[in-house]
């Protein structure tokens, strides 16, 4: 009876997360993990959204090829573009800025294993 009574007191979205928490703690856990990294893409999207529109006002008209290379830096770096942009007065500014704090399209990708030689 104790139980039916907290029961009824919970939302079902609760109810579902101790359920699910008390059953199989790897589900919750996994559940956590893909909402910490819904959270972090939103905030990625977010800040680049809010980058662009800032560097759209100040330089006016950026090409693909700027505007991909700001889409593919980390949240802290475009952060750091954010507060860098207030500065630039010409496209070259960015440019230069990209040049200095963009990883090498190389570094990006994953590392590959070494190859290795035939066992003779």
């Amino acid at each position: 009876m104790k139980v039916e009574k907290k029961m009824g007191k919970l939302k079902p979205v609760m109810v579902r997360e101790k359920a699910v928490k008390r059953m199989n703690p790897f589900i919750f856990i996994g559940e956590m993990r893909g909402i910490k990294q819904g959270v972090r893409k939103g905030r990625q999207r977010e800040g680049t959204t809010l980058v662009l529109r800032q560097l759209r006002r100040r330089l006016g008209h950026l090409p693909v090829a700027r505007r991909r290379a700001i889409e593919n830096l980390s949240l802290r770096k475009v952060e750091a573009l954010g507060e860098a942009l207030l500065d630039f007065h010409f496209p070259e500014d960015l440019t230069r800025w990209l040049r200095k704090n963009s990883a090498p399209a190389t570094a990006r990708k994953t590392a590959k294993a070494p190859k290795r030689s035939p066992r003779q």
